[in-house]
């Protein structure tokens, strides 16, 4: 890559589309301030995984009593 914004998609339905990307890092690492948000900085993305296969079973569960 010849930049941190430029790079070149390897995806097979690119054919070599050369993509440029923009990154902003905005914000703190803490709700009350503390160090500034790095370009690097790993956090940790809560799952969704569970509340969504909950709600599709009540779901599931009212369509067999109802019908």
């Amino acid at each position: 890559m010849s930049s941190p914004e430029k790079s070149l998609d390897s995806s097979p339905w690119s054919a070599g589309t050369v993509r440029r990307y923009h990154v902003e890092v905005i914000g703190t690492m803490r709700h009350d301030g503390g160090a500034p948000m790095r370009r690097d900085t790993i956090f940790r993305i809560a799952s969704t995984s569970k509340p969504v296969t909950m709600a599709a079973a009540i779901v599931l569960l009212d369509e067999a009593e109802a019908g």
